[in-house]
């Protein structure tokens, strides 16, 4: 989050999303420290209704939690819940773990592919428009469909 604060300047604004209170209180209390007026730091649930306003956002990024059996329980509501905040010209971008052996992250049969991700946002009228593989990790980018 404050990295993505330091590339959209000041008349960009971040918001961070969080369910954990420590993390998100850490995060603040930086924010605080380092004088960074475009980030905001919330609690809150992706998996429920989420306080921001319809087509509001430009860019919604998913970091390693897609894998999370409970938030995959409410993809679709969670990912129709994307597609209402997020601009029509907008990007949801998903970075998650390869799906192969390593000795971090979470177990195989949890990993997720990016054709995996793609079936999941598919219902909500995402359009997978590039998938940017790493070392250990993919970043696959979805736009909204018609």
């Amino acid at each position: 989050a404050l990295f993505a604060a330091s590339l959209v300047g000041e008349q960009g604004r971040v918001i961070a999303l969080d369910t954990l209170e420590p993390s998100i209180s850490r995060l603040c209390e930086i924010v605080r420290q380092d004088g960074v007026t475009n980030l905001v730091g919330q609690i809150c649930d992706i998996t429920a209704p989420i306080p921001l306003a319809a087509h509001s956002v430009d860019l919604i990024l998913l970091s390693t939690v897609l894998h999370i059996k409970a938030v995959q329980d409410h993809a679709k509501e969670m990912f129709s819940e994307f597609r209402g905040i997020l601009r029509t010209d907008g990007t949801l971008a998903v970075l998650e773990c390869q799906k192969a052996e390593a000795n971090f992250g979470p177990p195989l049969h949890l990993r997720l592919s990016a054709e995996d991700v793609a079936e999941l946002a598919a219902p909500c009228g995402f359009v997978r428009s590039s998938v940017t593989s790493f070392e250990h990790t993919y970043l696959a980018c979805f736009t909204p469909g018609p």
